[in-house]
């Protein structure tokens, strides 16, 4: 009996064993990623909805292609206030 008991324990620990292997290669995977440019932004799911951080490097060539266009762009708020502009716009 102390064998059966031993064995399904055995298995149990061997199978969290794996899931843990599998979670920290994924772990390792995504951290990689973010170190080497493969990530532009991270969502993060919290009680208020998801939050999406962007890393700086990814928005910059965006930012500097619209301040520098020949073509006015501006960005406005929900209540219809601008919030931002380029030099064209402006």
């Amino acid at each position: 009996m102390n064998k059966e008991i031993f064995s399904k324990k055995e298995k149990q620990l061997r199978l969290e064993n794996h899931e843990f292997k599998s979670r920290l290669a994924e772990s390792e995977e995504l951290l990689y990623a973010i170190q080497n440019g493969g990530v532009d932004a991270i969502v993060v799911k919290g009680s208020g909805g998801d939050s999406i951080y962007s890393l700086s490097s990814s928005e910059t060539p965006y930012r500097v292609f619209i301040e520098e266009m020949s073509e006015g762009a501006a960005m406005v708020n929900a209540q219809g206030r601008i919030v931002f502009c380029n030099k064209r716009f402006s």
